[in-house]
C-alpha cells in the first residue's frame, strides 16, 4: 500500500510537470508570433494609493474546482495608513490595514498589508508568499518583498516555495485587459484591469490590478489537488473609496476630481 501511494504521488506530479511544460512552451510559442505588436504586459503602470483609501471585499474560501463557499465567507476591509512608512530598508511603504470579518461566526481579525512600488514598474508585497505558504500548506519560509507584478517586462519571478530557494514561483501578464464593475465613491464604475498569471510547482495564484483607480480587483489562489490541497481562496472588491486627488483620472481618460 505504501508503494502504491508513493507510485500515484510520483504520477500525480509527473502529470502536473508535463501539464505546466506543455503551457509554458505554447505561451512562449504565441509571444514569439505576437512580437511585431505592442502587449498590454509591456505597458508601465504606477499604482498611487493615498492615505485615506478604502477596499472592501467580499471573501471566500473555494473547493477543489475553485468554486466559493457561501459557509466560509467573509469581509476584507483595506484601509490605506500610510504611504511613506519604513519597513525592511525601504522609507516608501505603503501600510494597509486588514479588518478580516467571517460572517459565519461574526469574529473580525486585523491584520496589515504591505506594499511597495519599484522604480521600472514592479510591485511588491511583504510577505505575501510565507503567509499562504503558511495557512495553505504548513510551511515555514521567511518573509520577503514577493515581486507580485512587473510591469514592462513578460515573465519574472515572484519569490520561491520553499525555503531553500529551489521551487520558483514565476509570473507573467495576460496579454488583454479585464473590465470590473465596482462602486466607487457610491458609483457604480466599470474600469480596466492588469491580470497576473503566476504559476510554480504547488501553487497557482492569480491577480488583477488597475492604476486608475489604484487598487487590486481581484485575488485568486487556485487549490491543487494533485498535492492534497483541497481548498482555494477568493477576493473580489465590492467598493472602493478614493481620497481626494487633484486631477484624478480614470484610464478611460475620463476626468473625475475626488
Amino acid at each position: 500500500m505504501i508503494l502504491r501511494g508513493v507510485i500515484e504521488r510520483f504520477e500525480q506530479r509527473a502529470y502536473r510537470a508535463f501539464i505546466l511544460t506543455s503551457i509554458s512552451l505554447l505561451l512562449s510559442f504565441i509571444g514569439c508570433r505576437d512580437t511585431q505588436s505592442p502587449e498590454a504586459s509591456l505597458l508601465t503602470r504606477t499604482l498611487q494609493f493615498r492615505p485615506g483609501d478604502r477596499f472592501i471585499y467580499d471573501g471566500w474560501v473555494t473547493d477543489r474546482y475553485g468554486i466559493p463557499l457561501d459557509s466560509f465567507k467573509s469581509q476584507h476591509i483595506w484601509d490605506v495608513l500610510s504611504t511613506s512608512s519604513q519597513r525592511s530598508g525601504f522609507n516608501d511603504v505603503v501600510v494597509i490595514r486588514d479588518s478580516i470579518s467571517s460572517l459565519s461566526t461574526g469574529s473580525t481579525l486585523i491584520d496589515t498589508v504591505f506594499l511597495r512600488a519599484g522604480t521600472n514598474g514592479e510591485i511588491f508585497r511583504y510577505g505575501f508568499l510565507a503567509e499562504l505558504l503558511a495557512r495553505r500548506e504548513g510551511l515555514q519560509v521567511p518573509k520577503s518583498w514577493d515581486r507580485i507584478a512587473w510591469f514592462g517586462t513578460l515573465g519574472w519571478t515572484v519569490g520561491s516555495l520553499d525555503s531553500a530557494g529551489q521551487l520558483p514561483l514565476t509570473a507573467q501578464c495576460g496579454q488583454q485587459e479585464d473590465y470590473f464593475e465596482v462602486k466607487l465613491n457610491g458609483i457604480s464604475t466599470v474600469f480596466p484591469a492588469d491580470r497576473v498569471e503566476m504559476s510554480g510547482e504547488t501553487l497557482d495564484y492569480f491577480l488583477w490590478l488597475s492604476d486608475a483607480p489604484a487598487c487590486f480587483p481581484r485575488w485568486e489562489e487556485a487549490p491543487d489537488p494533485f498535492d492534497n490541497i483541497m481548498n482555494g481562496s477568493l477576493l473580489v472588491l465590492r467598493e472602493a473609496t478614493i481620497a481626494p486627488r487633484l486631477g484624478y483620472f480614470l484610464r478611460s481618460n475620463q476626468s473625475r476630481t475626488w
